[in-house]
């Protein structure tokens, strides 16, 4: 550097030192109260094992202490590996006869039901268009009757017999 010049001084701007984020995440898992339950097969473990529904709380966090956000999920966790998954991702379980015919049994019985709901509300169905139908005929003969009436009392007043 020739002499005189003077060199320009360092500032704190000029040596900056890297910034370290920490993230983290933090997930509870709790079983639903009264939540479902449903035998199925295990693709993880393989095991036919009754799968629970479970809550899935995952906190974000940043420096460990400051939340960030909050996500919530529900699933269903595996009773023998404890690995949580949706239940379309597990199998059919392997039903022993007994078991097969109960499963049959309910269906049915859910089946017939479903059908007398549905038979119940056509019935309700039709019974409100019946009940629409005969008000629309009084409303009608009603409008008519005053029609007749008001026709009767111009023909009054102008005389005409």
């Amino acid at each position: 550097m020739p002499s005189g010049v003077s060199r320009p001084k360092k500032t704190s701007a000029d040596t900056l030192s890297p910034m370290w984020a920490l993230f983290g995440r933090k997930k509870k898992i709790k079983p639903v109260r009264d939540g479902r339950r449903e035998r199925r097969k295990c693709p993880l473990c393989g095991e036919d094992t009754t799968f629970i529904e479970v809550a899935i709380e995952k906190k974000y966090t940043a420096y460990v202490v400051v939340d960030l956000f909050n996500t919530e999920s529900t699933g269903f966790q595996c009773g023998a590996c404890d690995e949580v998954m949706d239940l379309g991702d597990t199998h059919e379980p392997n039903l022993s006869e007994r078991e097969n015919k109960k499963l049959a049994k309910a269906t049915a019985k859910a089946d017939a039901e479903r059908a007398r709901k549905q038979a119940e509300a056509e019935k309700a169905r039709k019974r409100q268009i019946r009940e629409a139908a005969e008000q629309a005929r009084a409303e009608k003969a009603a409008k008519e009757s005053q029609l007749d009436d008001d026709l009767a009392a111009m023909k009054a007043r102008m005389g005409i017999d």
